[in-house]
């Protein structure tokens, strides 16, 4: 294997891991119910889940934005993880066919 192989390989590695970490980056978050029903409801918990707490409702409805908001972040950081993978493909062919250009013939 040569150098230029080995370098290669290297962006080859690092848009493997790239992708493994898009595999592996989800959020599951799960959203309150906001309408008292204090009971799993497709996965939702209704707000008396904070017990007798005054504003019980508004409480679950800042953790749903914030649910929200991290779901969003999460996806984001998939979109730019998965756009670095396929720019590291990129270079790997550009540098193959710039090398392949420049090779003289023998």
């Amino acid at each position: 294997m040569t150098i230029l192989e080995i370098r290669y390989q290297a962006i080859e590695d690092c848009a493997g891991a790239a992708r493994g970490v898009v595999k592996e980056l989800t959020y599951s978050g799960q959203q309150i119910d906001t309408s008292d029903l204090g009971e799993l409801v497709g996965g939702l918990t209704g707000s008396d889940a904070f017990g007798q707490l005054p504003k019980a409702t508004d409480l679950a409805e800042a953790v749903n934005s914030v649910e929200t908001a991290l779901g969003r972040e999460f996806e984001a950081a998939r979109g730019k993880i998965e756009e670095v993978a396929g720019a590291l493909d990129q270079v790997e062919k550009n540098v193959r066919a710039a090398n392949k250009a420049s090779t003289v013939p023998a």
